[in-house]
């Protein structure tokens, strides 16, 4: 395969991040929504949802990143999760062992495939503090990014 007459299908891209910070309670399930949008070429961001939705079928590389602003003793896990039509696809935690004042960032990048009309993405984030721990809002802290990559 000669990579420089490989072309690639055109396709819709969308990044989206939440607007402000989301507390996220000790042992919640809680989603970060997906409430601004930095760039959405296919209308692909439901924002009123807090979603990903694309109008086009096919796989879409997916990245996603949040940001727990931490203070204190460590000792505790924090973890991403992306969620496919309610259910959770991929999970990324990170335990926590160390007592530091920093960002702690978690990422996800996968790829998923989307049939275009119902399929859905939505983010959610867990932790184990022992008392609510907030997710960064912001396009620089938290963000949600979808790529389309081919039918």
């Amino acid at each position: 395969m000669d990579a420089r007459n490989t072309t690639f299908a055109a396709g819709p891209i969308a990044q989206a991040y939440p607007s402000a910070s989301t507390t996220v309670p000790n042992g919640t399930f809680t989603k970060i929504p997906l409430n601004a949008v930095e760039y959405d070429t296919d209308s692909s961001i439901d924002t009123a949802n807090g979603r990903f939705k694309p109008n086009k079928a096919g796989y879409y590389r997916i990245s996603s990143s949040i940001a727990f602003p931490m203070t204190g003793p460590g000792g505790m896990t924090l973890s991403l999760h992306l969620a496919k039509n309610g259910g959770t696809i991929k999970t990324h935690a990170e335990l926590i062992n160390y007592n530091s004042s920093f960002n702690q960032t978690i990422t996800i990048n996968t790829i998923v495939h989307m049939n275009g009309t119902t399929d859905h993405l939505e983010i959610y984030a867990t932790q184990n503090s022992g008392s609510s721990a907030n997710v960064a809002g912001g396009s620089s802290s938290s963000w949600f990014s979808a790529e389309y990559l081919r039918n």
